[in-house]
């Protein structure tokens, strides 16, 4: 294919969204790239939008996937791309979900490479090669009691992790993105206390005390953490790893291991697999984060969310 037959493959199609979280650090240097490609790129249109208050994202994917873009990009990090996704599952979006890497905690893109830059974008489309992820579905009591639900793309987490990210949530932004998820994971293993739960899948039941309970649809979190090393979001079921009545010595004796994806053999710690489950605290309710956000409480229900999304990769993936 010849240059020009290039050009006319991308002017045919494309219009792209950029959802930018305000907070990222590197902001300044986003925009001036975006700058630079809209000069270099005349012939697609960029549009971008940043967000000015929490949920934000959510309220401008909703509002961008009823329009005729076609594909949304979440700069930011793993809350970012969770809030457009919530925002293009409410619309039906049948586009392109792309992200670029900007934020803190930056798991999902180990599962499923973002493009470097905005011009390695630019070559992705141009070859456009997707890939149909499922979405999972949480419905839950927000902290007010309310029955809520939300959308998530890459791990939803019941026990230590929920008071995982309460906790990075109030620390300032570092350099180190590791470092700061390794840091809570301490200080809140030093007061955190296994807590019993009911788990119940469409396939097998589960009873006892847990210090974390993850329902992954990636492979990552925590910072690099592969804590479900078999996940894959274009298969229709959840990997579900139950790290039962654990200590902080044998967490911590585990985590190289878990960094590497490896499966642990422990007593105490179960992999299984589930299209849907239900949750419920046993002796005080149970607390739930998804994609680095604190939800709420149990009693919690988790689904495949009916709708499918497209999300731009690379060929060879």
């Amino acid at each position: 294919m010849t240059d020009i037959e290039n050009l006319v493959k991308l002017a045919a199609m494309k219009k792209v969204a950029f959802v930018v979280n305000s907070l990222i650090k590197e902001k300044k240097k986003f925009l001036k790239d975006l700058k630079r490609a809209t000069d270099t790129y005349d012939f697609i249109e960029f549009l971008c939008h940043e967000t000015s208050t929490s949920k934000d994202a959510i309220k401008i994917s909703e509002s961008l996937a009823k329009t005729n873009i076609d594909c949304i990009v979440a700069v930011g990090g793993d809350g970012t791309l969770n809030e457009v996704v919530n925002g293009v599952t409410a619309s039906n979006f049948e586009g392109l979900i792309c992200g670029l890497a900007y934020g803190t905690g930056n798991d999902f893109c180990k599962t499923l490479p973002f493009p470097s830059s905005i011009s390695e974008l630019v070559e992705w489309l141009d070859v456009g090669y997707y890939k149909q992820l499922c979405v999972g579905k949480i419905n839950y009591q927000n902290t007010d009691g309310d029955a809520t639900q939300r959308h998530f793309i890459n791990i939803a987490d019941l026990g230590i992790g929920a008071q995982v990210v309460q906790r990075v949530s109030k620390d300032p932004i570092f350099i180190n993105a590791s470092l700061t998820f390794t840091k809570a994971i301490i200080q809140t293993f030093l007061s955190y206390k296994n807590q019993a739960v009911k788990v119940e899948a469409d396939n097998w039941l589960w009873e006892g005390k847990i210090n974390s309970l993850v329902i992954a649809n990636g492979k990552y979190f925590g910072s690099g953490l592969c804590i479900a090393p078999d996940a894959d979001p274009s298969k229709a079921r959840f990997d579900i790893v139950i790290s039962g009545d654990i200590s902080i010595r044998d967490y911590l004796k585990n985590i190289p291991k878990i960094k590497r994806g490896a499966i642990i053999k422990h007593p105490q710690l179960f992999y299984k697999t589930a299209k849907s489950i239900k949750v419920s605290g046993v002796e005080s309710p149970c607390g739930i984060e998804c994609d680095g956000e604190f939800l709420g409480t149990t009693p919690v229900e988790i689904t495949l969310a009916d709708q499918k999304i497209n999300f731009l990769t690379k060929k060879s993936i």
